[in-house]
């Protein structure tokens, strides 16, 4: 306890104002931009202000035609950020029945301002300027498009993240990580129409060092949907959303913080089938759902844990509404 052992007001607020300058080109297949910012921001904890004043260059291209269209993002902080950097690079291409997409991100940016600082009743921790380092990783992802039919797609999908430093929770406080980790996955997926019968199945593989995420996720919706009655004014769907979750190691979890603990040792999620069921029925601008879910809480060990210490979620209905009104 560092403030008060009866009562505490575990407070923070971030405020910032941002201006700019620049100049933009544009024509029927280009858009490029370049622009200064200054920021300059407050962070306020308990009484103690921490700020800063940044100047940076921003940067924004597009260049499009019928088939590609071609995006990229930079950010470079010039003042006072650590010299971020951050470029995004985005593709898409479409060929008759086949839609191909990518994107490439490179990130080196500098903690938060609540990572760098922080009090409140059962934590305390700051950050020196000489110490703040910058976090640094690469993400990449892909995916292809195959329309058989109006009522039959395929989709594949790939991603891959890297990250060589960052700042994780050892449940003190926030310390440079450089152990290089990565992260790939794999997927399927397809939506399905067969008449009023649908199904919507996923596949993912996933890999990683530390088993933070299950190696195999599974799941699929089959529903059925159409209009009711001679009028076919009411149109109605039912269905299940079933799934399954191979084992991986769960995270300690910080309520106070809503930060994970990487460093904790954490258990073993064992497999689990889960399943939800649905009905929607609609009519014109009304729409009515009935969603009853986690019936695997049924035959899943109740002491099975998500995050450390934090059971995996009993059965509960869900019932909602929707009217739209217009003038």
């Amino acid at each position: 306890v560092y403030i008060d052992s009866f009562s505490t007001r575990d407070q923070y607020n971030l405020a910032s104002i941002r201006n700019g300058v620049g100049v933009f080109f544009m024509n029927k297949n280009i858009y490029a931009d370049a622009l200064v910012d200054y920021n300059y921001w407050d962070y306020q904890n308990l009484g103690y202000h921490h700020y800063r004043y940044e100047f940076s260059l921003h940067s924004d291209l597009r260049y499009s035609t019928n088939r590609l269209m071609v995006k990229n993002k930079f950010y470079f902080n010039l003042v006072g950020a650590f010299n971020e950097l951050s470029n995004h690079t985005s593709a898409q291409y479409s060929l008759n029945k086949f839609n191909f997409s990518g994107d490439f991100s490179f990130e080196k940016l500098a903690p938060t301002a609540f990572q760098r600082f922080y009090r409140s009743n059962n934590n305390l921790y700051s950050m020196t300027e000489s110490n703040i380092k910058l976090q640094q990783w690469t993400k990449a992802n892909v995916s292809a498009k195959y329309t058989v039919s109006s009522s039959i797609n395929l989709r594949a999908f790939a991603s891959f993240i890297s990250m060589s430093s960052v700042y994780l929770f050892n449940g003190t406080e926030w310390k440079m990580n450089k152990n290089q980790g990565t992260i790939a996955s794999v997927g399927v997926e397809s939506a399905m129409k067969f008449g009023v019968f649908n199904i919507q199945p996923k596949f993912i593989y996933s890999s990683d060092e530390q088993q933070f995420l299950p190696k195999i996720q599974a799941s699929s919706r089959l529903f059925f949907k159409g209009k009711l009655f001679k009028a076919k004014k009411l149109e109605a769907a039912a269905g299940v959303d079933v799934s399954y979750i191979s084992s991986f190691t769960t995270r300690s979890y910080n309520s106070l913080l809503d930060s994970y603990d990487f460093y904790a040792t954490g258990n073993q999620f064992t497999d689990m089938v889960n399943m939800h069921a649905f009905v929607n029925l609609g009519i014109s601008e009304f729409r009515f759902f009935v969603r009853f879910e986690n019936i695997g809480y049924f035959w899943t060990p109740k002491e099975q844990l998500v995050v450390n210490n934090y059971p995996i979620a009993g059965t509960r209905i869900r019932i909602g509404l929707t009217w739209d009104f217009f003038n």
